[in-house]
């Protein structure tokens, strides 16, 4: 792609008197600057992303917000225990802040947290905190346009020149990119692994049941993790095009890294999202209580109408949205939450749903990022109460979940955003893929039913890396590694 001269000549100004700054200050100076462009093949650019940098992000909103994919790293803010949230956000302020931007859009943060602390158990590959500023970032905005834009943190040493042609060389190799081919067969499966086996995680339920019983809280969410290992290494973008053309409906996500330890790609496509911030106003989904779909329209609408009916479910359903309720009062006038929950179908599960809304009080104050740390967990993910709910699983739950049910998503420096819940997902790595499901206990579940749930919930990861089999029955000798 050739770009006008002025572009050229008007991002080589801005760049250059971001470094005279620099020089001035004696510190390092954000940069940003933006350019309309025409249309690009997101997943693909994001595909050739993957090869050229070592950070690449995809995020495909199926929820009216911006849609994009990112390349390289100008910035990195890590968070880390329980301040990673506020460490990202103070961190993020502070850049976001003194930015020198052309153009109009400015930088986005992009990324996601750990979904707890790590335990000392075996430790999740991904941090507890990371975000990035991108070297590159193309968005699109539905009914606008795209926009292509470029980062950078420069000193009184950076050179320009050398800078400016990077950054849109780099940019020039994404927009060129064509749309990912149809995937091919998935490797081979050479050994699997479930944490815990299915007996441990039906008796990690029926334990679950007796602290409800005993008192202890009222509602706790109980996952596993099922390892599959591979005679050749997975192909993520084969795995991004099968959740392309199997799940419109869901947002797609693809967070890429590459370090001295490997390479690693934290991939979903996710019905929730934890919250949004757009126009002033906070967006959250209280997503609790699930069903099968079923095999003909007339069984599906039962399943549908047992859903809205069946008073475990609406007990599970009504605890999330009264804290998000609440959650959202403390920053917002003007809650609505509705009347009656919805039922929200996907391909191979319906869940019930309440969408709620609330006008900021502070936008500056309670951004997005603020929001992911009042809202996470909510009680779909970890339970109610969230304290010694939590700390139970942390004492009961025999692996880290990682980035699994945590926030994952973007920030603008304007303080809108949109941070998804990492539902329906999987870690990748090579030969080596986990993938994640989990359920909420309430008196009433069943251990048997509640695996039964966990094998649904894995099914659209399990497709999307060709691995549809994978949900058979373990054996004994299998179940253990």
């Amino acid at each position: 792609m050739t770009y006008p001269i002025t572009t050229y000549d008007t991002a080589r100004q801005s760049f250059g008197e971001a470094v005279a700054r620099a020089r001035a200050a004696g510190s390092a100076v954000p940069v940003s600057w933006s350019v309309p462009v025409a249309s690009a093949d997101l997943p693909g650019a994001w595909s050739a992303a993957r090869q050229l940098t070592d950070d690449a992000f995809l995020w495909l909103s199926a929820w009216g917000g911006p849609r994009m994919v990112t390349a390289g790293q100008a910035a990195r803010l890590d968070g880390t225990g329980t301040t990673r949230f506020s460490e990202v956000r103070r961190a993020w302020t502070k850049l976001a802040g003194s930015a020198e931007t052309g153009g109009g859009q400015g930088p986005v943060l992009v990324g996601g947290f750990a979904f707890g602390p790590e335990a000392p158990r075996r430790p999740s590959p991904l941090p507890e905190g990371r975000m990035i500023v991108p070297a590159v970032q193309i968005i699109e905005l539905p009914g606008v346009g795209t926009t292509l834009t470029v980062n950078a943190l420069v000193d009184a040493d950076t050179d320009v020149e050398q800078l400016v042609e990077h950054r849109f060389d780099l940019a020039d190799m994404l927009l060129a990119s064509t749309a990912l081919p149809a995937a091919g067969v998935g490797p081979e499966v050479t050994s699997r692994v479930e944490e815990p086996s299915p007996e441990g995680f039906k008796d990690l339920v029926a334990r679950a049941l007796e602290a409800i019983r005993a008192g202890s809280f009222d509602k706790v969410v109980v996952a596993r993790e099922l390892q599959l290992y591979t005679a050749a290494e997975f192909s993520v973008p084969d795995a991004v095009r099968r959740m392309l053309d199997s799940y419109p409906d869901s947002t797609l996500f693809a967070v890429h890294s590459r370090d001295e330890s490997g390479e690693r790609c934290f991939l979903g496509a996710t019905p929730e999202y934890l919250v949004r911030v757009a126009d002033g106003d906070a967006h959250v989904l209280g997503l609790a209580g699930s069903a099968p779909r079923g095999a003909t329209p007339e069984e599906d609408e039962l399943l549908a109408a047992s859903l809205l009916s069946g008073d475990k479910l609406r007990r599970e359903h009504d605890l999330v949205c009264r804290m998000l309720e609440k959650s959202l009062a403390e920053v917002c006038l003007d809650v609505d939450a509705g009347q009656e929950p919805e039922v929200l179908a996907l391909a191979n599960i319906q869940h019930l749903a309440t969408r709620v809304r609330g006008r900021l009080v502070d936008p500056a104050e309670n951004d997005v990022l603020d929001l992911v740390g009042r809202l996470h967990p909510t009680p779909a993910l970890g339970g109610h109460p969230s304290e010694p709910a939590l700390s139970w699983l942390l004492a009961n739950e025999p692996f880290d979940r990682g980035w699994y049910a945590a926030p994952v998503g973007w920030a603008g420096a304007d303080g809108t955003g949109e941070f998804a819940v990492a539902i329906r997902s999987a870690l990748i790595s090579g030969r080596r893929a986990s993938l994640y499901a989990g359920c909420g206990i309430v008196e009433g579940s069943e251990p048997e039913a509640e695996y039964q749930e966990t094998c649904a919930k894995l099914l659209p990861m399990s497709e999307a890396l060709g691995q549809a089999g994978s949900l058979r029955p373990l054996g004994a000798a299998e179940a253990v590694r």
